[in-house]
């Protein structure tokens, strides 16, 4: 590893280590993301991070990493700092929803109505009758 890239990686540990729930594992994360600064971070998007952290590891990852990133993110861009579970009904709410929107394209037309959202049509013209 050369001085420069060592010395980029101490600076960005730093850097995250201002961050309330950013300890060790965060800023492995964050380096194997290529997140090197508070600035990428708050630019960032959780979701887009825990999907990628994901795919580069290979294996599925507790969804409060997911949380984690959210409450880093949010102190980069507001200073505010909270704590990750405070992130963690959103994230819930929000994979309901995911859930009911995909159960919904599958669902009868009743089950659909039921669940407040409108079904595909049936129809193999296109057209409904």
């Amino acid at each position: 590893m050369s001085v420069r890239h060592a010395d980029r990686k101490r600076t960005a540990a730093h850097a995250f280590s201002t961050l309330r729930n950013v300890g060790p594992a965060a800023r492995a994360d964050f380096a194997v993301l290529g997140v090197a600064s508070i600035q990428q971070l708050a630019a960032s998007d959780p979701d887009q991070l825990y999907a990628s952290l994901q795919s580069k590891v290979g294996n599925p990852l507790d969804p409060c990493v997911r949380d984690v990133f959210a409450a880093a993110i949010h102190q980069a861009r507001t200073g505010e700092a909270r704590n990750w579970w405070t992130f963690t009904p959103e994230r819930k709410k929000r994979q309901e929803r995911s859930e009911l929107r995909r159960q919904s394209t599958t669902a009868t037309p009743e089950a659909a109505a039921f669940l407040g959202y409108s079904a595909p049509s049936r129809s193999h013209s296109g057209m409904s009758r």
